[in-house]
């Protein structure tokens, strides 16, 4: 299935914020904006009752350990980032 703009839609959690991380934002993201997007965009089938918890346990299982996709910034606030764009983030003392 085609969604806008000729992507193809996500077969999976990952695939789909691998997509909104790359495509629609530079900045880091909480899980429910990750989500508005895949919702706005037609991203990824949504199936079940609870999207944002599906999306949450895949974030967090994929941002642990040395090969996860994802990055969680430190602090309260749930946000992610690509592993790839954390890396490369100029350091802030210059």
């Amino acid at each position: 299935a085609l969604v806008r703009g000729g992507t193809r839609a996500a077969s999976s959690w990952s695939e789909a914020v691998l997509l909104v991380l790359e495509n629609y934002s530079d900045a880091p993201m909480t899980p429910k904006q990750i989500l508005q997007v895949i919702e706005a965009e037609g991203l990824k089938e949504m199936s079940g009752t609870s999207p944002l918890a599906c999306l949450n346990a895949m974030l967090h299982s994929n941002s642990r350990g040395g090969d996860g996709l994802f990055y969680k910034l430190p602090g309260r606030i749930s946000l992610f980032t690509l592993k790839v764009h954390f890396e490369f983030l100029p350091s802030i003392e210059g």
